[in-house]
């Protein structure tokens, strides 16, 4: 006995001793000693063990590079799709309660299913090692069982509710916030459905009513001017007319541009017929893709002697967006976005935060497939400034998010709030500044620099009357925590950015509500700021030529 007493203060644990090779002996060993069959499989560089243990399917992954090994107790449990919510929440709060294992979970997406896994980092030693396996593989079969009975407990209480309020059971088990209402229970929405934008082939209907606001337009006659002249009467077949095959045929550009002629009229109107007319044209693209340019204009209606017609409705309207024709199959598509969802996640598991790109960011943590797929592909799109398409993707994303943003949390929050700003941002540049204020006033509050401009862009272009008023409270703020002048200190260089940026803006308030002389007095105060300078010099000789 005495023996062994000494023996566990012969050696001292050195991570050193703690390398892959040793590891590697020491698994073999310890489950040995615990009469398990053991099954070594090559994953890339790292060895895993496959085995059972007291009926359960076990695995421990020799990492690289790394003093502990990796302890996997896969498929815990299973839940149906629909129940998405309360198994993530429930995986949360047992991995705040938990110093070791980690619950975490995936999606089959063939039988929509979630299986939920259990994994364990273990620092092993040789003296111990059998010790140290059987006590953590306990340790998970005990968690198993607790996990089980809360989310049974937790779908049955629901179940007998009728209400998948995910927010109010995770409540419940946190006990640390109030229960909802009754009355918000009663006024729930409908279970979350899956908004899906066609992002594959862009059509009359879809431009109409993403760049043009026109939801519920009534086609009656497009005329389609190629080397030909067709005529297309049937609506359906007008709403579906794919904008790329009056170019492209056969993955190729067959002629340069092409005009559509487009008769519609409103259901609220249906004796008033409306025109448009749109021009498609070839664009320099590169190697996987065909770009071109689809620019509509949208005839003005003619005012009635009452003057009943909106001012939007007597004002033409032009908008142009640059596209792209695919020429990567949808499985190569798919396959780039797997490959850089699943390497986000595994820069995120090492640390390597700040190698992921912009696109790996948004993703890096979402959980459903379909939503990173919409935030990669439209964050993709938002950058190389192809805004049109990176809307259909980003607004996919946008209707999940929002219907089940009361349980959303840290960064999945933050992504709501990016696909909120980047929306804004694209109906923004399209002109279609009416949704860009419905998406951008989700933002405001969040003291996000570059939220914040844009918010300010959107009213000013807008005309909206709360513009001035907006600038000068921040413009108020800033001096109050800055000063003015040379007694205060100077501010940060990204804030004195801001704060030329505002005064840019309002200048130009100034000139557009015919207040000249507001305008070029603070125009000349910006000639010596250096953010502001060129912009101020250009809008100075705008201004004497409306005084001329």
């Amino acid at each position: 006995m005495i023996d062994k007493i000494r023996s566990l203060f012969r050696h001292k644990i050195r991570f050193s001793d703690a390398n892959s090779a040793n590891n590697r002996r020491w698994v073999g060993k310890g489950l040995t000693a615990l009469n398990c069959e053991v099954e070594w499989r090559k994953d890339g560089e790292e060895d895993v063990a496959h085995y059972d243990f007291q009926s359960g399917h076990f695995g421990i992954r020799v990492q690289k590079n790394t003093p502990n090994v990796l302890l996997s107790f896969l498929f815990i449990a299973e839940a149906p799709m629909l129940e998405i919510n309360n198994v993530r929440q429930l995986c949360n709060q047992f991995n705040l309660s938990s110093d070791g294992p980690r619950f975490a979970y995936s999606i089959n997406e063939e039988k929509n299913l979630i299986n939920v896994h259990l994994f364990y980092s273990l620092l092993l030693d040789e003296d111990r090692v059998r010790a140290i396996l059987s006590r953590a593989m306990t340790d998970l079969f005990g968690w198993q069982n607790v996990f089980l009975r809360k989310l049974g407990d937790l779908l049955k209480n629901q179940h007998r509710q009728n209400d998948n309020d995910v927010e109010l059971t995770s409540k419940q088990l946190a006990r640390e916030l109030f229960l909802l209402s009754q009355q918000e229970l009663t006024h729930r929405s409908s279970p979350l459905v899956w908004r899906h934008n066609e992002v594959r082939k862009l059509n009359l209907k879809q431009w109409m009513d993403t760049a043009c606001d026109l939801h519920s337009f009534v086609p009656s006659e497009l005329t389609i001017m190629t080397d030909k002249e067709e005529t297309l009467n049937e609506r359906k077949m007008i709403e579906d007319f794919e904008f790329h095959s009056l170019l492209i045929a056969d993955k190729v550009f067959r002629r340069k541009s092409a005009t559509l002629n487009l008769t519609f009229f409103s259901p609220s109107e249906p004796d008033r017929r409306r025109y448009a007319t749109i021009f498609v044209q070839q664009a320099e693209g590169d190697g996987d893709a065909l770009r071109y340019r689809i620019t509509s204009t949208l005839m003005p209606m003619s005012v009635d002697a009452n003057g009943a017609d909106s001012h939007k409705q007597t004002q033409p309207m032009t908008v142009s967006a640059l596209v792209e024709y695919d020429l990567r199959t949808d499985k190569q598509q798919s396959d780039e976005f797997r490959y850089m969802w699943q390497d986000a996640k595994d820069k995120i598991e090492k640390g390597e935060v700040d190698s992921l790109s912009d696109e790996q960011r948004l993703i890096a943590n979402t959980v459903l497939p379909d939503v990173a797929k919409s935030l990669y592909r439209g964050k993709q799109l938002y950058l190389q400034g192809r805004y049109y398409e990176a809307i259909l993707h980003l607004e996919n994303a946008f209707y999940f998010l929002h219907g089940s943003f009361n349980e959303l949390y840290g960064s999945e929050q933050e992504n709501y709030f990016e696909v909120c700003y980047m929306l804004g941002f694209c109906y923004n540049s399209l002109g279609n500044y009416q949704r860009a204020f419905y998406y951008l006033t989700f933002t405001i509050g969040l003291n996000r620099i570059t939220f914040t401009e844009e918010y300010i862009n959107c009213l000013v272009n807008m005309g909206d009357f709360r513009a001035l008023a907006y600038i000068n409270n921040i413009i108020s703020e800033l001096e109050n925590a800055y000063g003015k002048g040379d007694d205060g200190d100077a501010p940060e260089p990204h804030m004195q950015a801001f704060i030329s940026f505002l005064h840019r803006r309002k200048a130009y308030i100034y000139v557009e509500q015919g207040n000249f002389d507001d305008a070029e007095a603070l125009l000349k105060s910006l000639l010596n700021d250096p953010y502001s300078s060129d912009f101020a010099l250009k809008e100075l000789a705008y201004l004497q030529r409306l005084r001329t």
